[in-house]
């Protein structure tokens, strides 16, 4: 080849060479496009797996179920039985399609100020909601009012019996309590510290029985009957350690020590005779009674406290007081009779029933009421929750259901609820949660839009590597040339040397 058509050729590749240069730039653009366009799909991606929908747990979020309008506004087993009201931001409760007919004859046109409990349409209302019969509504309010009646006489017939209690009664500790036991053997207990002789070993025993008898005699008349038999016992268990001494010990004509019994000093020996440690008498004697065992009083005046009928379980004042006692266990059982009949009138799914529409429409009579039809739409409501355009609120009851009316006398009352308006997430059973359906169209997307760029990418690799194994035939071929080219000037102008 000459040296004229050597150097077009090389112009020829030169020329080919800059433009493969020019694509290969251009497609590394449009790769560095095709990343950010990844970037971008996984961004998207990673902002749709972070999308919650809010739904309904009883177990602190380890098990789901939908957070529907029923979910609230209906009697069933996710909210107990309690209504946990839809409402907006000034209190009024959300009501659907069903409610709407019922709010308009309890809260005319969404008004607030209404009343359930004296409403003439609540029984009509409650059996086409429930399908109880109204006649069996009717007879429930009587028994209701009845177990009311009854609830009332009982907690009055209590405060009475607890007031003649606080008349004939007194609280003592450990040392008042043995003031009450007099002389004993030559002492006088209200001093508590002190002996009392009990004589020699052949004596002492019996003795000893003497002054445990005169004590326990000693609280018959200010103890009842079932207390008496408790403090003879303690009486009688608390003999046997300083008899068990006087046994052991009153044989050696030479002891002069004391004994320990559980933290105390009950016997001592001294000159032939044994001794009776009044104090810890005391403590053991009320120990027994207090705890059934030796050691659980270690202070005269310590915190345990024990109950007597101050002037005699036969004074005026304790008689009273038991005719009241009698008195409230009448009354209690009127009431729990009260409560049975009842208990007959309505199921436990009826009652549950009933109470929870009696809430309800509590709260539509006393807050008023604005009707959505669109809250069936679970997404929708979802939206308004998470938009702060509806809230949750609970409801608690704040007075007793018994009342004092003018003359003090104890009549039914009116549950009166206090109306706690809150953001569904200050709500225990609500839960934001990236559910699977949330999570799998996520991924479909995302997978989708990856196949796309994957595919570019890939046309435009195969595109460039192409172009780069022609770039280096080309660059070969032009070394090939650029040799030939510099031997042939070699070669002439050797020619002339």
């Amino acid at each position: 080849m000459g040296m004229g058509s050597s150097q077009a050729r090389l112009l020829a590749l030169t020329s080919r060479k800059f433009d493969i240069g020019r694509q290969l730039q251009h497609y590394a653009l449009v790769k560095d496009t095709l990343t950010r366009d990844m970037q971008k799909v996984s961004k998207n991606y990673n902002e749709a797996l972070k999308q919650t929908t809010l739904m309904w747990s009883n177990d602190g979020g380890v098990n789901y179920s939908n957070l529907t309008y029923s979910t609230l506004m209906r009697p069933n087993s996710s909210n107990g039985n309690i209504p946990i009201l839809i409402t907006n931001s000034s209190g009024k409760i959300v009501i659907d399609q069903k409610y709407k007919e019922y709010a308009d004859l309890v809260a005319p046109d969404g008004k607030a100020g209404g009343n359930w409990d004296t409403n003439e349409n609540k029984n009509t209302i409650l059996s086409k909601l429930t399908g109880i019969p109204v006649g069996t509504l009717e007879n429930y309010d009587k028994t209701t009012n009845n177990v009311y009646e009854a609830e009332a006489a009982m907690y009055a017939a209590e405060d009475a019996a607890e007031e003649a209690k606080e008349k004939a009664t007194k609280k003592l500790n450990a040392e008042e309590f043995a003031k009450y036991w007099g002389n004993v053997g030559g002492h006088n207990f209200s001093s508590p510290t002190g002996t009392i002789k009990l004589g020699s070993a052949d004596k002492a025993i019996s003795n000893l029985k003497t002054c445990i008898d005169t004590i326990a005699q000693s609280m018959k008349p200010y103890l009842p009957e079932s207390d008496y038999a408790k403090f003879e016992t303690a009486c009688e268990s608390y003999m046997k350690i300083p008899s068990d001494f006087i046994s052991q010990y009153g044989k050696n004509e030479n002891t002069t020590t004391n004994v320990n019994s559980p933290g105390t000093v009950d016997i001592q020996y001294s000159g032939n005779n044994f001794y009776l440690d009044t104090e810890f008498a005391i403590l053991g004697i009320m120990s027994y009674y207090k705890g059934g065992n030796p050691d659980c009083i270690t202070k005269l005046d310590g915190s345990a406290v024990f109950t007597i009928a101050d002037k005699g379980i036969e004074s005026e004042e304790y008689l009273d007081y038991l005719a009241k006692v009698d008195a409230y266990n009448e009354s209690k059982k009127a009431y729990e009779d009260a409560v049975d009949v009842d208990n007959v009138v309505l199921d436990a799914s009826q009652e549950n029933q009933i109470n929870f529409y009696n809430m309800l429409f509590t709260a539509i009579a006393e807050n008023g009421w604005i009707e959505d039809y669109s809250v069936y739409d679970q997404d929708y409501l979802n939206q308004m929750f998470q938009n702060n355009e509806y809230y949750v609120t609970s409801m608690t009851e704040y007075v007793p259901v018994c009342n004092c009316d003018n003359n003090g006398d104890l009549t039914k009352g009116t549950a009166k609820y206090e109306y706690n308006i809150d953001l569904w997430s200050n709500n225990d059973n609500i839960f934001a949660v990236n559910t699977e359906a949330i999570r799998q169209a996520a991924l479909t997307d995302y997978e989708y839009e990856k196949s796309l760029i994957s595919a570019k990418e890939k046309r435009i690799d195969e595109k460039m590597k192409n172009l780069e194994t022609e770039q280096s035939a080309i660059k070969t071929m032009i070394e090939g040339i650029e040799k030939v080219k510099n031997d042939n000037i070699e070669t002439y102008f050797n020619i002339f040397t």
